[in-house]
């Protein structure tokens, strides 16, 4: 091959490792586009959704679920009850990650935190938060009130914790529940805050279908086809100009070699 072939094939090849190693960061972010929401997941996650649930059975199934009753609990046929929009569960099926949302009249009157003060938060948190094993407080993230509670508890299996993350934005309340086996500390506590400061939520009335992750993948994987196209097109148009000057090179040399003789 030609140096200039040998530089084709190069470049090819890096364009693909730079391209689908950008895309497999782009696919840890877990959307859903009619909520106009998106949040990146730990790398030893594996999201669980009505999309997902038939790709990855086990996981089902160590829940106590088949695909169909996981489908059912994801949305719930009361109306008054939460929607689980997901479930995401970490390799050693021992730390879970969900997102539920559901509307109240109060959700509804508030459309969102921002108009409540700290007392008014606070207040809120009493009236949703029905255990007295739990200790609660506000904070700000991304530009959001949210309540954090966090709980220890423990059940027939043992030791558990949770640190809850509520907020009221589109007049829907939102909870983001980090589950983790063994008693609360401060390094579940880091973790679940480094995957809520992920969380975005569009705040427009009419939210876009495809976000920007969605609009990223779209372009990146455009511009991979095309640079692979033209790549490819330009190796083969220099294969075969190789082709035929080793042809030509091989008549002229038996040409020669006829004439000598």
């Amino acid at each position: 091959m030609t140096k200039l072939l040998k530089c084709l094939l190069s470049a090819l090849l890096l364009v693909f490792i730079i391209a689908f190693s950008a895309l497999g960061v782009l696919a840890k972010s877990a959307e859903v586009p009619e909520h106009g929401l998106s949040i990146d997941l730990p790398d030893d996650y594996t999201l669980l959704n009505a999309e997902t649930a038939e790709d990855n059975l086990d996981l089902i199934e160590s829940l106590g679920y088949t695909v169909e009753s996981f489908k059912n609990y994801l949305k719930s046929s009361d109306v008054n009850a939460a929607e689980t929009l997901f479930l995401a569960i970490n390799s050693n099926t021992k730390s879970q990650i969900s997102l539920k949302t559901w509307s109240t009249e109060f959700s509804k009157k508030i459309e969102d935190f921002s108009h409540l003060d700290e007392n008014s938060l606070l207040k809120t948190a009493k009236e949703l938060i029905l255990t007295d094993n739990a200790s609660y407080k506000s904070v700000l993230a991304n530009g959001m009130n949210l309540l954090e509670v966090r709980l220890n508890d423990k059940d027939s299996g043992g030791d558990f914790c949770s640190v809850q993350y509520i907020t009221v934005c589109n007049s829907n309340f939102y909870s983001l529940t980090f589950t983790f086996s063994g008693k609360i500390d401060e390094h579940k506590v880091q973790s679940a805050w480094d995957t809520l400061i992920t969380l975005k939520i569009n705040t427009e009335k009419e939210k876009a279908v495809w976000d920007v992750n969605s609009v990223l993948n779209m372009v990146l994987s455009c511009a991979v086809i095309i640079i692979a196209i033209f790549v490819a097109v330009i190796i083969i148009i220099s294969i075969v100009k190789d082709i035929k000057k080793r042809r030509t090179d091989e008549y002229e040399t038996s040409d020669y070699i006829a004439r000598r003789k």
